[in-house]
C-alpha cells in the first residue's frame, strides 16, 4: 500500500487539490441524483456509496493525520442532496471491528483492521454479535445530550477518528468481520 503522503501528492498534488477534486466530483454525482428525483418525483432512490461520500456533515469529524482540519474544506455528495431535499435523506454507514480491508489505490494489498480501545467498533465487538444496526437518530431523540458528543470510530477509512458521529450519519450498520472485495480476473479486449 502506498504511504498516504505519496498517494495524495503523486496522484492529486496534495490535500488541497484533493478537496477541489472531491468537491467537484461529488457535486456532479449529486446533480445526477437531484435531476433524476426532480424528473421522477415519486421515485424512491437508494445510492450505494462509500461512507466518506455519504457523510452529512464531514466537518464534524477530526482528520487524524497532519491536517486535523482537512475535512472542513470538503462538501460531499450527501451534503448537496440535503440542500435539495432537506427532510428526505437518510444516510447509513458501514463499519467492522475485525477482518481485512483494501486501500483505495488499485492493486493495494489488504491490511488487518485494528480496533482501538474505547472506539465505537470496540464496544460493538464486545457485544459478540456478527451483525447489528445503531439508529443514531433514535439515540438523539432518547438522549439529546449525546448529539454533540464526540467519540472515536473507524467509520471513515478504518483508522480511528474522533467526531460527532451522530450528526455525520443517521445510523451505522455493523458487520463484525469485514472481508475485502475480491476482484474477479478479467480480460481486456
Amino acid at each position: 500500500m502506498l504511504p498516504i503522503v505519496i498517494k495524495y501528492f503523486y496522484f492529486l498534488g496534495g490535500f488541497d487539490n484533493e478537496n477541489v477534486f472531491v468537491n467537484i466530483r461529488d457535486k456532479y454525482m449529486a446533480n445526477n441524483v437531484i435531476w433524476h428525483k426532480k424528473n421522477n418525483p415519486s421515485a424512491k432512490i437508494i445510492v450505494w456509496i462509500a461512507n466518506f461520500h455519504g457523510a452529512k456533515q464531514i466537518q464534524k469529524v477530526v482528520y487524524k493525520e497532519d491536517n486535523r482540519d482537512l475535512y472542513k474544506g470538503f462538501k460531499l455528495f450527501t451534503e448537496y442532496l440535503l440542500e435539495a431535499f432537506p427532510d428526505k435523506i437518510y444516510s447509513i454507514a458501514f463499519t467492522s471491528s475485525i477482518g481485512e480491508v483494501k486501500g483505495i489505490v488499485q492493486g493495494s494489498e489488504p491490511f488487518s483492521i485494528t480496533t482501538k480501545v474505547n472506539s465505537l467498533e470496540y464496544y460493538l465487538d464486545k457485544q459478540n454479535t456478527p451483525f447489528g444496526y445503531l439508529d443514531f437518530n433514535e439515540i438523539k431523540v432518547k438522549k439529546p445530550f449525546f448529539e454533540e458528543k464526540s467519540f472515536d470510530a473507524m467509520i471513515l477509512g478504518y483508522d480511528t477518528k474522533p467526531g460527532q458521529w451522530l450528526n455525520v450519519f443517521d445510523g451505522v450498520f455493523y458487520i463484525k468481520t469485514n472481508e475485502p472485495l475480491k476482484m474477479a480476473e478479467y480480460q481486456v479486449w
